[in-house]
Parts: structure tokens; sequence; C-alpha cells
């Protein structure tokens, strides 16, 4: 059997039916210039008049020099061409579908705080989808929570960098002028608390472990998590470049006896190549991981079960083994794994590394000339993760949290047991 054609024709050419949208699209060539736009509307005759308006405006920009009329739609087309190497390609892409209804056949120059608003609302009414387990039935369970100000505010962001390209960048190619005269301002929502109110709806704030809070963390994850975990509190790393983390990125380093990881530019977040040095902590877990993997596999935490590297470390079992260790998981408090590199943080400060060193050890990008020229050395930066292994608490002074909604953690019992992980790495203990 053939190939099944769409259900849907149009008798003007160039428009065509599209089954996965359900809606009309136009697709036509004009004078050497490509005519491509998702009208998102079913109705043919409607279609059909959105046509008639972009070659109206071709037509008027080829014989007189008028300029069109570029709509979002169009700037947010030429967007997505331009940044598909980005990392949060994905996301960029997903908030704009989530636009285009909205704001989708505005033209640029009607966009500002006002035609915005509706969008807003609407983002705010409908939230965020996630999964959390009921704990009645003890399943899990879709809901819609409140989405935060930041959350929308990158979605904004986008908005803003379309309509600064469409002024300053982007050029019409009938007549040489800009898509735009000018690029309004986009006001961003407030993330930060006003004077005497409480912050629950605003952007959470980072939390570091302390080393009571690690080991009870860290005692209620799997070991393939515990691992990962271990590594990433002691190297000061991101997520991703835990997860992609690859053999052939290994070097030796035979005049310290140690090995380290050089990251390439293209799976860092910052561009920069990654240098990844390992205390006899991180050590031991990569240890583990050769006798596991090396020869096996190309990657250093691969999965089991498909071979291939994990997405992401917050999986389901980081989420129960958070409250079930404790920690507050007030609106305002983060509960994801880059707390884990804040921890880092903060121990090479209580531990007296320069402010010079902890960004290196951070991968962190520096604008001062002077270091950019004197790079740090690997045996000052082993030094100072070595200092990591030696269990310095500093004072931290939180404000007064309050755990809701975990029930009574300390009657639960721990999935695995409360010994000290670092020291069973120290001691060259195998985890399970």
């Amino acid at each position: 059997m053939g190939r099944i054609k769409a259900t849907r024709s149009h008798p003007r050419p160039g428009i065509k039916w599209c089954n996965r949208r359900n809606c009309w699209v136009i697709d036509k060539v004009w004078n050497k210039r490509r005519i491509y736009c998702v009208t998102f509307t079913a109705d043919p005759d409607a279609a059909e008049a959105l046509l008639n308006t972009e070659l109206e405006k071709l037509r008027q920009a080829a014989l007189f020099g008028e300029r069109p009329i570029y709509c979002f739609h169009h700037g947010a087309e030429r967007y997505l061409e331009e940044r598909q190497n980005l990392s949060t390609f994905g996301d960029r892409k997903a908030a704009i579908l989530r636009m285009m209804p909205h704001i989708g056949q505005l033209a640029l120059a009607e966009l500002h705080d006002g035609t915005l608003k509706p969008y807003v609302q609407w983002r705010k009414t409908q939230g965020k989808l996630t999964t959390r387990r009921d704990p009645e039935t003890r399943e899990y369970i879709q809901v819609r929570r409140e989405i935060r100000n930041s959350s929308i505010n990158r979605e904004l962001e986008v908005v803003r960098t379309i309509l600064i390209s469409a002024w300053r960048r982007w050029r019409c190619d009938l007549t040489g002028r800009p898509w735009i005269d000018s690029a309004p301002i986009i006001t961003l929502l407030p993330t930060k608390p006003a004077k005497g109110a409480p912050g629950a709806e605003h952007s959470a704030k980072p939390y570091s472990l302390s080393w009571a809070e690690q080991d009870a963390l860290f005692a209620r994850l799997n070991p393939r998590l515990q691992r990962m975990c271990l590594f990433k509190v002691n190297t000061g790393t991101r997520e991703q470049e835990v997860c992609q983390l690859r053999w052939d990125w290994e070097h030796e380093v035979p005049e310290l006896g140690v090995s380290v990881f050089i990251v390439p530019e293209g799976h860092v977040k910052n561009g920069e190549a990654r240098l990844i040095v390992m205390n006899r902590i991180a050590r031991s877990v990569i240890d583990e991981q050769r006798r596991r993997w090396q020869g096996n596999n190309e990657y250093v935490f691969p999965n089991p079960r498909t071979g291939k590297p994990f997405k992401t470390i917050r999986t389901s079992g980081w989420k129960r083994a958070w409250p079930l260790a404790g920690l507050p998981v007030d609106p305002w408090v983060c509960r994801g794994v880059h707390n884990l590199k804040h921890t880092c943080g903060r121990r090479l400060r209580a531990a007296g590394v320069p402010l010079e060193t902890r960004r290196v050890c951070l991968g962190h990008k520096n604008g001062d000339i002077t270091t950019h020229y004197s790079a740090a050395e690997v045996r000052e930066l082993l030094d100072a993760f070595e200092r990591l292994c030696d269990r310095r608490e500093g004072i931290v002074v939180r404000p007064r949290l309050q755990v809701v909604g975990v029930g009574d953690v300390s009657a639960q019992e721990p999935q695995k047991s409360h010994t000290d992980l670092t020291q069973r790495c120290m001691a060259g203990e195998q985890l399970m």
C-alpha cells in the first residue's frame, strides 16, 4: 500500500494541510523568495487571505520600496535557525510554540508589555505540569503547580532577543532596512520579594549541604546515584559534565601520579574546555567505574540497560531521597542536583582556597586578563580538592526552615545505612 496522503486539500497552490499541526500551512515561492508560514487555523478562507496578505507585502516592497510587516512568527523562525547549536534549544523552541497561538500573528512593531500581558497571565494560570507521589495511594500522579516568575522571564527573554535582533541585526532583503525601527523595553517579572513580603512565589535559592545532610541524602540514594553524586560534589562539575563524561577524555599526569579529565569545549556550558582534577575520593569512584565499564562502554557513568549516558541525575530516586533525608522542601529552596556544586564551592572557601583557584575548580569564566595568562597548575588544583577530604565544616547561617508535606521523616528507614560514604571510599571499600 502507498503512503496515506493528507485528508484535506486546498484549491489554491501553495497552501497545504498539515495533519501533525491540524492546520493549514503556506509554502509558496514568489519571485525566487519562499513564503513559509504556519497559519494555526483550519479555515481554508482564512489561510488564503493570509497568503494574499503575504504576497501583497512582497509586491509593495519590490515595487515601491515599502518595508514588509514582519510578524512574530517570522522572527521566531529566524531566531530558531540561528540557535540550533545551543544546549537549551529544545526549551526555547517549546517556549516559542507556547507563545505562537497568542502573539504569533502580531507584528513585531506591536509587541510591548501591553500585548504580552495576556500571555503572561495565561502562563501563570496554566502553571507547570509535574509528577508527584500521592501520600495515600503511594502512586505517582500528574499535577499542575504554580510557575515561578523566573521561568516566565526566560520566555520573555526570547521575545526581547527577537525584538533586538529585528532592530539591530536583521535586514529586509528587498529594501535593506531593519525589520523594525526600534525595540521596546520588555519588563521582566520580579524575582526578588518586596520589602516585608515573603519570597515563596519568587526564585528559589540554592541549598548547600552540610556533611551530616550529605551523609543522610547519599545513604538514601541507589548505588548508581551515589557514585555520580559523590564524584560531582568532590569535583565541582556540572550535571551534564558528569552524565556525558567519557573515558577518552582522561589524561595521565605522570609527574603527580594521577589522571585528569579534559572536557571539550562543545560539552561545557560556558564554551571553554573544562579541566576536572580529582581528589582521592573522586578517584576511588572512577576506579570503581573503570573496573565495571572501561573497555565495555565509552561513557564513565552509562545506563546499564541501554549503554547510553543518563539524561539527568535528578531522577525519581533523587526526588524521593531529598525529603526522606530531612532536607527542606519549601518552594523557595532549590532541591536539584546543582546544590552539590554549591556545596563544593562553599567547602573550598571554608578550606581557605583562594578565589582564583576556586574559579578554576568550579569551571567558571574569569574576566581578568592577568589570571587568563597565568593559568592554575594541576598541582595547585589537586591540593585544593584534597582539602575536601578533611571534612572541614564551615558555619552557614540559614533562615528558619519549615518542612511541609513530607510526614515524619525521622520514622522512615533509609534504603541504606547511614555509613559515611566518604570514609568508605577513602578506605577503598567498593560501593555496591
